[in-house]
């Protein structure tokens, strides 16, 4: 008959096969999430008034936009969009001479888009969306595996006998440790980005009229005048 302690080490491969066998489907795409990096059109239905949907079909979406103004004064511009920002109890990430980048409450979105729209002429405006609550699930369930995987670990510990068997197992809990850190890492980004929807800003600054300018803009509208008179 085996003895006792000789069940050990069977035991800890049983182990590591188990925890192996995770699903990592969406590991991909969530890792390019955890990096922001995504783009679907917003302007689709689905999409519509992102707070709203996320509550009522429980899904996990995270909202971005860009827009690009034409402004007077790109400096104070920069600084009532920020002002903007800190109303709506959102913060300023990045700004520059040409533009500035926010997170704002993604239930506030759309409001503060309207708001920025209004400091100056709209060049272009894209607004983008992903649904990443597959992505969320599957690092849900990674790290539930993983978390169970370590609880063994460390009744298995408790009963190691000699110096082998204990550096084995703690070498596996300290794997499993690190994995159970980064899997809670991803999770709380998506959930700060999902929390905080981002908005970048570039400002271009209104060409000013010379003397020549005005004068060309006066014939131009007396002509324009003359055809619609006709």
């Amino acid at each position: 008959m085996m003895k006792p302690q000789h069940l050990l080490l069977p035991l800890l491969l049983c182990i590591q096969l188990l925890s192996g066998c995770t699903p990592s489907r969406s590991a991909t795409l969530a890792d390019a999430y955890a990096d922001e990096t995504y783009s679907v059109d917003y302007s689709d239905p689905a999409f519509a008034r992102p707070a709203t949907r996320i509550q009522q079909e429980d899904r996990k979406r995270i909202f971005s936009a860009n827009i690009g103004l034409i402004v007077s004064e790109p400096d104070s511009t920069s600084k009532r969009i920020i002002a903007v920002a800190h109303k709506a109890e959102g913060f300023m990430t990045q700004s520059s001479s040409n533009g500035v980048t926010i997170r704002v409450p993604a239930d506030e979105f759309e409001n503060i888009i309207a708001q920025i729209q209004a400091l100056g002429k709209t060049r272009y405006k894209r607004l983008m969306g992903e649904d990443v609550t597959d992505a969320y699930r599957d690092y849900g369930i990674r790290l539930d595996n993983a978390e169970q995987s370590r609880q063994r670990y460390l009744e298995l510990l408790a009963k190691a006998v000699n110096v082998e068997e204990t550096l084995l197992v703690e070498r596996e809990l300290e794997r499993l440790n690190e994995t159970i850190d980064l899997l809670k890492g991803k999770m709380n980004r998506l959930d700060q980005l999902e929390a905080y929807a981002t908005i970048s800003v570039d400002l271009q600054r209104k060409a000013k009229l010379g003397p020549l300018g005005f004068v060309f803009k006066g014939l131009y509208s007396g002509v324009k005048w003359l055809f619609v008179r006709k």
